[in-house]
């Protein structure tokens, strides 16, 4: 019956962590020139151990937080120089290194006049020239390192496990093993591994003296060779390790090339047996290494006569494991969906198939945003700008009132002193006239804007709303020009180079504007434009309404003069010159004088009546059509002032338009690339490598699992085929994850985050919106009153648009002028909605999730320190934007129920309970993949076994109902990570070998 195991919360899973001890520091060096270096056994390696150190620094798990810092993982390479070398030692130049590497290494030597190149895993190479240089790096930088940093971490260990705590004074775990990887199949790396290690001893015992009999070894050194070969190894060994002294090798480590019934173990397989082989050992080192490495060999006398054998402990490995890789698949699966999303967000493809929409549409919005700048501008700032007002002095001037008002005899008067006054406005220098207002109004007007974009609210709630609403349509072209990718924002697909397109489509009527600045209006050129208009104008009138200087009269109208005139003469001849009775008499026959008298009268009135009304209309119609001349006259004229008031106005508003795009990185007027576009393609550079390293991550997580998936395939097709045959192949590893649902979860997951939308079209606004001029607080601002991309409820939207801030924020940190008095109030609000939200949240396996909120504090305590003389720079460790993309797509993809389901837990003892097999056929299957590479030693040889797993309820249980354990007498080992259950077959090396011709002659 198997057992059911009850799964524990991660709190108590991990808390029985707390007292498991922390392994001793430990450096590897991988001392291969041969092809197999280029094999990624570090990368998985560096990968696996950062991995579990992030898992156990997020729960808290005292020691093990630091596992990374107590353990470095190096490449050492040796070059040939162009100088003869000297030989100093013998041993030293007994073999040469091989030179297979692109870079054409030369066979060198290893003596003072070697170049060394040390190449840390997540570091860049550094030079040392000659053996004592090179000690005294690997020393100083990386074994004392280790060495402090795990006596740190100790001291934490000892602050949370008081009851477990040992006596520090008496007993110092100072001890440091370096583990050296070596090929039995290029000799010459065994000589080196042997050489440095010699080194190394040579220059700790050197530096620190004997070793007190209270203390640990400070240097042990360890040999791991693959490819080794059972039937040559010994005459190998001992004629490249052997050749120096014994005191340099404490242990030395075989991997076989050939199983026990001769099937051929490849290089590549052989890697993945040293990645899980190193991982273990780094994780915990068993004693039966401990108490064989200074133990002397007591054989019987007649081998000892006639034979030769190992003078350092010597062994060969039989490794297996059960594992539930949920930190690689989780690895695969966020390195595979960064990579996609960067792929699509660099996209040229789509941006090139919408170019020409992408064209019309970004100068349609540049021709409105410039025609609401010319009607807004300068009339907003009128009224607080005092070289502006001209434009009202000249306004006022201009009041038609005066000239109206005028007849035929002022009109020439106030033409002329309109003509003097508007003349004064064009030419004159003082405060109110044009040519002040062009020459200081456009620096004005900024100064102005500037100061009132900045000013603070007052205690006169009053005056700032009317400044408010007067400065509103500038403050929102300022935000429209800042802002302008919002409006224009499609999506992901091909937003960087549509982002780059749209830039390139405003180049032109950018251009327009930049040429209406440069051309700044002839002043006196409009001053004689509109006297020449007056000059016209006065003419036209003096033709056209001619003047007489008559005595007594003065200036009297042509026309008016001639009319009077002619009402006085007509009038004489009407009344004098007409015999009117006669006329009367001869046509109405009226003889009477009693009737003929007043009808006379009547009719000579009605006459002179008829006569003046027909002059006073003349006049009146003259009148009228003077005032619509004079009206026409004031119309021209202050149209042509208009005109060159509405220049005048254009250069500033071309100024002020500038000055915005500028602000808002459109405009440089010193280049013809805008910061923007300048940002957006360093920006482009900047994601082109973190899509490159997401694409490597994601394919080394391809390659290390593709060995466990296609194990896990060949022997579902081999017990298919043959269900009697023992389930004993080449893999020694038995994977329990379902690695169906890990392939379905990265469709799903990319899926359902894509279809949203939201998730992924907010990360690329901010990322493409933090490349312009606005300030985080604006852009975070912006982002919640849009609310496009944002959900639930205030405070759910404020914490994700500030969780996606930062990454963008860290995604480009170098590209980003950030003031970190504007960041820091975000960041004290996205600590506390971050313990809000994310309290009871925690990590998933293979989350290599760095602090956000850290990185975010000590990015802006460098800038701040930085600026400051008085403070030194902080050395701040430089963290991987691509891991804050990675953790970022972490927290989105765990609101997947599949994919929650799919890696909680991620404990594979846990996992295990799912399948049919019974404990102790789970460690039967574990020891057959486990045995020994290579044919043992059955004579001499010492055997030890080991099962290495995570403490914990869970753990105890599987050990109770595994009747395995109580048969075979296999040492059980704690180690930190839950998703492995790890199966070790030691094999001393005790055989005692025929004495070779040489060795006689020795």
């Amino acid at each position: 019956m198997v057992t059911k195991y009850r799964f524990r919360p991660e709190a108590e899973q991990y808390q029985a962590l707390s007292a498991l001890f922390l392994s001793e520091s430990a450096v590897v060096i991988d001392v291969r020139h041969c092809p197999t270096t280029d094999r990624p056994l570090l990368a998985y390696l560096h990968t696996e151990l950062a991995d579990l150190e992030v898992e156990m620094r997020h729960h808290h798990v005292a020691g093990w937080s630091k596992l990374l810092d107590c353990i470095t993982l190096l490449r050492l390479d040796a070059l040939s120089t162009s100088t003869p070398v000297s030989m100093t030692t013998n041993f030293f130049t007994t073999h040469a290194t091989v030179a297979s590497q692109p870079d054409q290494r030369q066979q060198v030597p290893l003596s003072e006049m070697t170049e060394f190149i040390v190449t840390p895993q997540a570091g860049k190479p550094i030079s040392c020239m000659g053996s004592d240089s090179l000690t005294k790096y690997l020393c100083d930088s990386f074994i004392d390192a280790v060495r402090d940093a795990r006596l740190h971490a100790m001291k934490a260990y000892s602050q949370d496990n008081t009851e477990n705590a040992i006596a520090m004074s008496t007993i110092r775990p100072t001890s440091v093993r370096v583990f050296f990887l070596a090929d039995m199949q290029e000799p010459d790396s065994l000589v080196r591994a042997a050489t440095y290690a010699h080194w190394l001893k040579e220059w700790t015992e050197k530096t620190h003296g004997t070793r007190p009999p209270n203390r640990d070894e400070r240097l042990q050194t360890i040999i791991v060779s693959l490819n080794t070969d059972a039937a040559q190894y010994q005459d190998t060994l001992l004629q490249t390790i052997g050749t120096l002294p014994d005191t340099a090798t404490d242990t030395l480590i075989l991997l076989q090339t050939y199983s026990d019934n001769d099937e051929r173990i490849d290089e590549e397989e052989q890697i993945y047996h040293a990645d899980l082989l190193l991982y273990t050992l780094l994780l915990h080192w068993p004693d039966v290494f401990l108490s064989s490495i200074e133990d002397p060999v007591e054989m019987h006398t007649q081998y000892v006569q006639n034979s030769r054998f190992f003078p350092w402990p010597t062994y060969i490995i039989g490794i297996a494991a059960m594992e539930y890789s949920a930190r690689w698949a989780a690895r695969w699966l966020d390195f595979g969906i960064a990579d996609q999303l960067l792929t699509e967000f660099n996209d040229t493809q789509v941006a090139e198939n919408a170019s020409q929409a992408i064209k019309y549409q970004m100068q349609q919005w540049m021709k409105q945003w410039w025609q609401e700048m010319q009607r807004v501008l300068p009339e907003t700032l009128m009224p607080d700008v005092d070289e502006l007002q001209a434009f009202a002095h000249m306004q006022e001037v201009m009041r038609p009132s005066k000239l109206l008002t005028s007849t035929p005899q002022t009109v020439r008067t106030a033409l002329e002193v309109l003509r003097q006054n508007v003349g004064e406005l064009y030419i004159g220098n003082e405060t109110n006239y044009l040519r002040f207002a062009l020459k200081k109004g456009p620096d004005a007007c900024l100064q102005q804007w500037a100061w009132a974009s900045k000013r603070p609210a007052s205690a006169g709630q009053e005056h700032d709303d009317e400044l408010a609403e007067r400065y509103e349509s500038l403050q929102r072209l300022s935000n429209e020009a800042k802002q302008w990718i919002t409006p224009h924002f499609q999506g992901i697909e091909g937003a960087l180079p549509g982002a780059l397109k749209q830039l390139a489509a405003l180049a032109e009527p950018i251009a327009m504007i930049q040429a209406v600045k440069s051309q700044t209006p002839d002043l006196l050129k409009y001053h004689n434009e509109f006297e020449q208009q007056v000059y016209t104008a006065e003419n036209t009138l003096t033709k056209k309404y001619p003047l007489w200087q008559l005595p007594i009269f003065g200036l009297v109208q042509r026309t008016t003069a001639l009319c009077v005139l002619f009402v006085l003469v007509f009038g004489v001849v009407l009344l004098v010159g007409i015999n009117w009775s006669q006329l009367l008499h001869s046509t109405m026959g009226l003889s009477s004088s009693t009737l003929l008298t007043p009808i006379l009268w009547l009719w000579k009135g009605f006459l002179l009546l008829l006569l003046v009304g027909c002059a006073w209309a003349y006049l009146a119609e003259q009148r009228k059509q003077f005032r619509l001349d004079c009206r026409c006259i004031q119309k021209q004229l202050s149209q042509l002032t208009e005109a060159h008031i509405t220049q005048i106005k254009t250069v500033i508003a071309a100024h002020m338009a500038l000055a915005f795009l500028q602000a808002a990185g459109l405009y440089d007027p010193k280049s013809q690339t805008s910061p923007y576009e300048q940002r957006l393609r360093e920006g482009e550079q900047r994601l082109r490598k973190c899509q490159a390293q997401a694409r490597q991550q994601h394919e080394q997580a391809h390659t290390r699992l593709q060995y466990v998936i296609d194990g896990q395939k060949s022997r579902s097709v081999a017990v298919a085929r043959a269900p009697i045959l023992p389930t004993l192949f080449l893999h020694n590893r038995d994977e329990t994850i379902q690695w169906k649902l890990v392939e379905d979860a990265l469709l799903l997951v990319y899926k359902e985050l894509k279809s949203n939308g939201a998730t992924f079209n907010l990360l690329t606004e901010m990322l493409l919106r933090h490349l312009g001029k606005e300030r985080p607080s604006e852009l975070l601002d912006s982002m919640l009153q849009n609310k496009r991309w944002l959900t639930g409820t205030a405070s759910e939207m404020r914490f994700q648009a500030l969780d996606t801030l930062f990454v963008a924020l860290t995604l480009l940190s170098p590209l980003g002028d950030i003031e970190p008095a504007d960041v820091f109030p975000l960041l004290q609000q996205y600590t506390e909605l971050k313990d809000l939200y994310q309290q009871d949240e925690e990590t998933g396996p293979g989350s290599v999730s760095p602090e956000l909120s850290q990185i975010v504090q000590e990015m802006l305590l460098k800038q701040v320190q930085q600026h400051s003389t008085q403070t030194r720079p902080r050395v701040v460790e430089p963290q991987p934007e691509i891991l804050v993309l990675t953790s970022w797509i972490e927290r989105q993809r765990r609101m997947v129920p599949a994919f929650a389901q799919l890696f909680s837990p991620n404990d594979v003892l846990t996992r295990m309970e799912e399948s049919a097999m019974q404990p102790s056929e789970k460690i039967d299957t574990l020891s057959k993949q486990g045995t020994l590479l290579g044919k043992p030693d059955e004579l001499s040889g010492e055997n030890s076994f080991y099962l290495f797993f995570a403490p914990g309820e869970t753990s105890e249980m599987f050990l109770q109902a595994n009747e395995s354990l109580q048969r075979v007498r296999i040492r059980l080992a704690a180690i930190p990570d839950h998703e492995k259950l790890v199966y070790l077959h030691i094999h001393r090396i005790r055989q005692l070998f025929p004495a070779s011709a040489q060795n006689e002659k020795k």
